[in-house]
């Protein structure tokens, strides 16, 4: 079921998959993507067609500024895809057909369900960080994001990657 969350404003774009045994209740997952990414990835759709198959419902989205989602790439932070994380799981918890809530996440995915798993630990059964993108804080700490680099002690207004991406400096000051 293709739907949008609301947060704060900005929708994103999501959907919800059930496995095809019909019960009462499912463990649902929540599937975040990577930087860059999007829900409509292959390693992202096999990781939900496998939860599917082993009885889980589960919940993609696409980010702030990633997909089809709103806002813009350039202006995405972790602060942005926390707070993101954050309105979905809130969104989640009121399905009545769910019976625990579980985040899975790529990359910048995988950290940002850490940060939100630790944040709603009373809420969260558990994580599935894949290949989470522990370094992203340190990386910023010591100027260079994604071979990046910058002067972290004076942060510039915009960064350019080499494959033609661009981040405001709050990206690396959020990091």
């Amino acid at each position: 079921m293709q739907m949008f969350i609301v947060d704060d404003g900005i929708r994103l774009n999501a959907k919800l998959d059930y496995p095809a045994e019909t019960r009462e209740k499912y463990p649902l997952v929540i599937v975040f993507h990577g930087f860059t990414g999007h829900m409509e990835e292959r390693h992202i759709t096999a990781v939900s067609q496998m939860l599917n198959e082993i009885g889980c419902a589960t919940l993609r989205v696409d980010m702030y500024g990633h997909g089809g989602s709103d806002g813009s790439f350039e202006k995405h932070t972790l602060y942005k895809w926390l707070t993101n994380a954050l309105t979905v799981i809130d969104f989640a918890k009121k399905l009545e057909n769910i019976s625990e809530l579980y985040l899975c996440g790529h990359s910048q995915g995988g950290l940002t369900v850490m940060l939100a798993g630790a944040m709603e630990h009373d809420i969260i059964k558990g994580i599935i960080p894949m290949s989470p993108a522990i370094n992203i804080p340190d990386d910023a700490r010591n100027g260079s994001i994604l071979g990046c680099r910058f002067n972290p002690e004076r942060i510039p207004e915009s960064i350019t990657s080499d494959n033609g991406w661009s981040l405001n400096g709050n990206y690396i000051r959020v990091a």
